[in-house]
């Protein structure tokens, strides 16, 4: 879904709205520098809710926000087994992002929001399997 939005949202970005996103990116960068890790996940979903705010679709922004409720405890749990290694993987692929949405490349940064998440699950996995 994720994916979706991040198309829409390459092809309506306003300034306001790339602003916002480069300034939660900016955020996200000294909290991943930091290695905090709370700090990452907070701006971690400020940044996401920014490009889905972006795109403008409150029906695929509530599944979202639904699908994100629904999950929470384990993403939160997830979270705290972030350790530099993938806060620096995730924060590549965030510039990367950003850098294609400034770029209007839509079918570009859907792949790569696609990707991103399964980055995020895999490290989930590895996690589990040494903790």
């Amino acid at each position: 879904l994720e994916a979706c939005a991040v198309r829409r949202a390459a092809e309506r970005l306003d300034d306001g709205a790339l602003a916002a996103i480069g300034e939660e990116l900016d955020r996200l960068e000294a909290a991943a520098a930091a290695g905090d890790v709370v700090g990452f996940r907070d701006h971690n979903q400020r940044f996401h809710d920014a490009i889905l705010a972006a795109a403008g679709w409150p029906t695929l922004a509530e599944l979202i926000e639904q699908m994100a409720r629904a999950t929470e405890r384990y993403r939160r749990a997830a979270a705290s087994l972030f350790d530099q290694r993938y806060l620096d993987a995730a924060q590549a692929e965030h510039r990367q992002l950003f850098a294609l949405l400034r770029g209007r490349r839509g079918d570009e940064a859907a792949v790569l929001a696609q990707t991103h998440a399964l980055t995020f699950a895999v490290h989930l996995a590895r996690s589990m399997e040494t903790n």
